[in-house]
């Protein structure tokens, strides 16, 4: 699949930084989650001094070239750059996502120090938190038993983010250090979490979200039913993609949806269309996203809620739709979806995705902690939870947020870890 980012020049990317103003106060900055030092970068960017760029982000975000593609930027830093009056604010992420691969392609990596520590701390996990925890300690010569029982690390970005989007290649290059730098990685799942946190000083779960949502309605088992994280596994994987004809219904509204939407149309789907059970307001994928599928000529239709999967021959046939208008709001603060009485609308298609978020697996509860509306309860400072010692940040604690945000909770994870070690 084509790369959605194509590669940019030298004299682009330092004729792009001199258009910044350099603000005192920079809003752009204040507007990042990692609290990258973004006027220093750009500023080194400025003056050719790669190596200065890349260690001014990596000091916050490890994942340069990684978070420069897949963070949402234009709600972020480059939305507060349009405050400085610029006519078009300095495309950030763009040259953050320059600034790494030609580090990459350039091998400029951390240099870290010798071991000082090991076997002390345990990292369950190596999506974005996790390995996040593992590197800002390893910086700090805190040697991490990091569980993974995937294959491949990275967690979601790794395993889900359409190619075109992430290349295997740019992540597996940033994740380098994992091997680099002598964290061992045991290829297990972890069953027994209070065992684990009694041998142990320290303990982060960055377990992530486990299973994915279903949907029940009549029809929802009929071949031709996938689930999105699947479906984008399987199109990331080294065995050939499926081949399809005919159109695809996508059912949900996030970041997910659209991903599995373009890939939909990339495996030969005739027409692809995304249906959301809430309205265009409340819809939780990011506007670029949204614009992106529109571009791709994907169908947005919102306030339609699904009631079955029609079949034919013991295969997907359609969908089943009951209109709906926008009501007062629920407990998350977005507008109901309220059934219009008799309305309903029917969807041929082949195949049908559910993009419908995922659930937490609940090995995590054997700790005892206390659990909050989403996962583990946590300092949102330290990251720690009730119990002492146990840390727990990314997707488990916030349900499902970015890869940014992931990263920051790491770290200050790490920065906690740091301080319990030094104490003990």
């Amino acid at each position: 699949m084509d790369d959605a980012f194509p590669p940019q020049r030298l004299q682009w990317a330092v004729a792009e930084a001199s258009r910044c103003l350099m603000c005192e106060d920079p809003p752009c900055q204040q507007g990042c989650l990692a609290g990258v030092d973004i006027k220093k970068f750009i500023r080194a960017l400025k003056s050719r001094n790669l190596r200065g760029a890349v260690s001014a982000i990596r000091d916050s975000n490890f994942l340069v070239a990684t978070c420069g593609r897949v963070c949402p930027q234009g709600e972020l830093c480059e939305k507060r750059c349009s405050a400085t009056g610029l006519a078009r604010p300095i495309a950030i992420g763009e040259l953050q996502r320059f600034v790494g691969e030609l580090a990459i392609k350039d091998g400029i990596k951390t240099v870290f120090p010798e071991p000082r520590s090991q076997g002390e701390v345990a990292v369950v996990g190596a999506g974005p938190a996790g390995l996040a925890v593992a590197y800002y300690l390893r910086r700090e010569g805190v040697v991490v038993d990091l569980y993974e029982r995937h294959a491949l690390l990275g967690g979601v970005p790794g395993r889900v983010l359409p190619v075109f989007r992430l290349p295997r290649a740019v992540l597996e290059a940033e994740l380098a250090f994992v091997a680099e730098s002598g964290i061992p990685v045991r290829r297990e799942e972890v069953k027994d979490f209070g065992e684990l946190a009694g041998r142990y000083k320290a303990v982060f779960l960055g377990c992530g979200l486990g299973v994915s949502r279903g949907l029940d309605v009549p029809g929802a088992a009929l071949a031709g039913v996938h689930q999105a994280d699947g479906l984008l596994e399987l199109a990331n994987g080294e065995s050939p993609a499926p081949r399809w004809t005919g159109p695809t219904v996508v059912l949900g509204g996030g970041n997910t949806a659209i991903d599995a939407s373009a890939v939909a149309l990339r495996l030969g789907s005739s027409k692809v269309t995304i249906a959301y059970r809430r309205g265009e307001a409340e819809m939780p994928a990011w506007l670029e996203h949204r614009q992106f599928a529109l571009e791709e000529g994907v169908e947005l239709k919102f306030l339609r809620v699904p009631v079955g999967v029609l079949a034919a021959g013991g295969r997907v046939a359609g969908v089943r739709l009951q209109r709906s208008e926008p009501g007062a709001p629920d407990a998350s603060g977005r507008a109901q979806a309220i059934p219009i009485e008799g309305a309903f609308e029917e969807i041929p298609c082949e195949q049908v995705i559910l993009a419908l978020g995922n659930d937490l697996d609940g090995g995590w509860r054997a700790l005892g902690i206390d659990a909050g509306p989403k996962g583990p309860r946590v300092d949102p400072e330290t990251m720690q939870t009730s119990r002492p010692g146990v840390y727990a940040g990314g997707d488990l604690v916030s349900g499902g947020a970015t890869v940014v945000q992931a990263v920051v909770d790491g770290r200050r994870a790490a920065r906690a870890i740091l301080q319990r070690l030094a104490l003990q």
